[in-house]
């Protein structure tokens, strides 16, 4: 049976936010996530980064809504 950690989690963005703003190192998940996306997204659209992959769920707008975010396996070092 895989590891419940595994398994994907949806999170509002309200509360990532909210916790990402104490910092003021801290850039938003959905500014982050158009930046690399390098466009308005539209549910659907993804982007992996630092061993994750980033999937919008749900759009109001041009506002991202919904993430999905998802820990990708890790990846073994090359030989050599």
């Amino acid at each position: 049976m895989p590891s419940p950690l595994a398994r994907p989690r949806q999170i509002e963005l309200s509360s990532v936010n909210t916790r990402a703003s104490r910092s003021p190192t801290n850039t938003s998940s959905p500014a982050a996530l158009l930046f690399r996306l390098g466009k308005i997204p539209r549910a659907g659209d993804s982007v992996e980064y630092q061993s994750r992959r980033y999937t919008v769920l749900e759009m109001e707008r041009n506002r991202i809504a919904r993430v999905r975010i998802e820990k990708l396996p890790e990846r073994p070092a090359p030989a050599g």
